[in-house]
């Protein structure tokens, strides 16, 4: 009971010395503590806008992208990508030539009176 004596006390003495002052200083505290509530609160908050919202929301972006999309015009980038065999051959619409199945090597062959006409051919491969 003694400390809450000492508390109205001090309360009493604050306030004496004027209301000004200890409203001013006790607003203070308060608007700071709320600010860094709001803040702890803010950092926890995350935003997910689909892309189709995003682009009808903010007109710049719709534009640039439409732009992008339609006109097809070159970006200058000063970038430069190294790329593989493959990749470029994409790229740069290069296709291997194709050969058409050349099918079974044949040849004709003749044991006494038999002829055969097409027989296999081997190549040795083993």
């Amino acid at each position: 009971m003694a400390s809450s004596n000492s508390k109205e006390t001090n309360f009493k003495v604050i306030k004496l010395m004027g209301k000004e002052v200890f409203n001013n200083k006790l607003c203070r505290d308060k608007v700071k503590d709320k600010t860094l509530e709001i803040l702890e609160v803010l950092k926890q908050v995350k935003i997910n806008i689909p892309l189709l919202d995003m682009i009808k929301q903010m007109h710049a972006y719709a534009k640039f992208l439409k732009d992008l999309c339609i006109v097809k015009r070159m970006i200058k980038l000063s970038k430069k990508v190294f790329l593989t065999e493959q990749v470029s051959a994409i790229i740069e619409n290069k296709a291997m030539v194709k050969y058409k199945n050349p099918g079974c090597p044949t040849i004709s062959v003749k044991i006494k009176d038999s002829f055969v006409e097409r027989a296999l051919l081997d190549l040795g491969v083993v």
